[in-house]
């Protein structure tokens, strides 16, 4: 009584809701070339972030380099046979460091 329909079937989406199969396709390739360009993106923003980080790491270390070889090549070594043995041990970790932390731009290394 209530639901018996003898009249016409009526589509409830209404009529802007039907998409066809090659508009269904094309939505989904646009979707997936999105979320391969944002992949993309994510990637690159990792990579600078990480070489961004490796540079200030490698400052700090430079900076701290910088402030043993001051200390210790500051010091002050009198060059006589007793400290002569001493200061041929230091000679080495002093142009390590030297190497590490010398830049031709950095002013305290002119001199």
């Amino acid at each position: 009584m209530f639901f018996e329909s003898k009249g016409k079937d009526v589509n409830l989406r209404g009529a802007s809701k039907k998409t066809d199969r090659q508009a269904v396709l094309a939505r989904a390739q646009k979707e997936r070339e999105e979320r391969q360009r944002q992949r993309r993106e994510a990637r690159a923003a990792s990579v600078l972030q990480a070489g961004c980080r490796a540079h200030a790491e490698l400052e700090r270390e430079r900076a701290c380099a910088r402030a043993q070889f001051d200390q210790v090549s500051l010091g002050g070594c009198v060059i006589d046979e007793a400290s002569l043995h001493q200061l041929s041990a230091h000679c080495v970790v002093l142009t390590r460091w030297l190497l590490f932390f010398h830049g031709d731009k950095d002013v305290q290394d002119a001199a």
